[in-house]
């Protein structure tokens, strides 16, 4: 798993009641395509190769030296076969920005008590946070979530240690389309860092044209529901009734502290 991060037991959801109550109402969760998401980068950026290719073609003559001493002549050969490298990307990164345009994700998120998140997603604390595991004998889509990674600069295909291994043989000549398909799922701008966010992918789903499907989930998966500290009454009551069928559901209120600017969940 990237960075080594431990899946958290719950993923969270942030809702607007309208759209909590729907989720609750059918049992499915919105898979979205990256168009409908809210970064205009998210899902739909070209892996980068920025490498010094002088700097590649001496390490790649270093690593045969042995086996050859014309290969102190092929410094320049070398470097013209990184710039082809370089030059033939484009087409095959439009081919996987094609097909990434149709990849449906399920967004989540490790934290119910994000400040900025309750803000953004749930109305100002007027929404609902729906909380999702996995469930026993349940083959949950929950345990293959993995972390979005937040940094500054898109990710490259593969760095200069990769490049070196496969012109010298010790590596595929040949870029790993899973590999590729992956950084671009769980990559996002260092800016959306405080997200935390854990990402599950389908793939183009079960209808490539479809710009989103609604995916049913197991009850027993539902495992909390998060009422909002300013939620009225009026939205409490219809959410706690449509939650009845979920057995393993709790009932959760977000609570401000009087001390801190800090936010707690506790049970109702």
């Amino acid at each position: 798993m990237r960075d080594s991060q431990a899946r958290p037991p719950i993923l969270y959801k942030y809702l607007t009641c309208e759209s909590a109550r729907k989720v609750l109402q059918n049992q499915t969760l919105r898979w979205s395509v990256p168009g409908d998401l809210n970064d205009p980068y998210d899902i739909q950026f070209d892996l980068q190769l920025v490498v010094d290719k002088q700097a590649v073609a001496k390490r790649v003559l270093r690593k045969l030296a042995g086996n050859s001493a014309r290969l102190k002549k092929e410094q320049a050969a070398i470097q013209q076969a990184l710039t082809d490298l370089e030059q033939g990307l484009p087409p095959y990164l439009a081919e996987i920005r094609e097909i990434m345009r149709n990849t449906k994700v399920l967004c989540l998120t490790s934290q119910p008590d994000n400040m900025l998140m309750w803000s953004h997603y749930a109305e100002s604390y007027r929404g609902v946070v729906l909380g999702f595991g996995a469930a026993l004998e349940v083959d949950s889509p929950w345990k293959t979530a993995q972390p979005v990674n937040y940094v500054r600069h898109m990710e490259r295909l593969f760095d200069e240690n990769q490049l070196v291994e496969m012109m010298t043989f010790r590596l595929p000549a040949k870029i790993d389309p899973k590999i590729a398909l992956d950084r671009m799922v769980l990559t996002k701008g260092a800016i959306w860092s405080y997200e935390r966010e854990w990402r599950i992918s389908s793939g183009a789903g079960r209808n490539r044209a479809e710009q989103f499907e609604l995916i049913r989930f197991h009850p027993q998966e539902l495992k909390q529901i998060v009422f909002g500290s300013r939620t009225s009454p009026g939205d409490h009551e219809p959410i706690v009734q449509l939650a009845r069928p979920y057995p393993e559901v709790k009932i959760l209120q977000l609570a401000q502290s009087p001390r801190d600017f800090e936010l707690t969940v506790r049970e109702l």
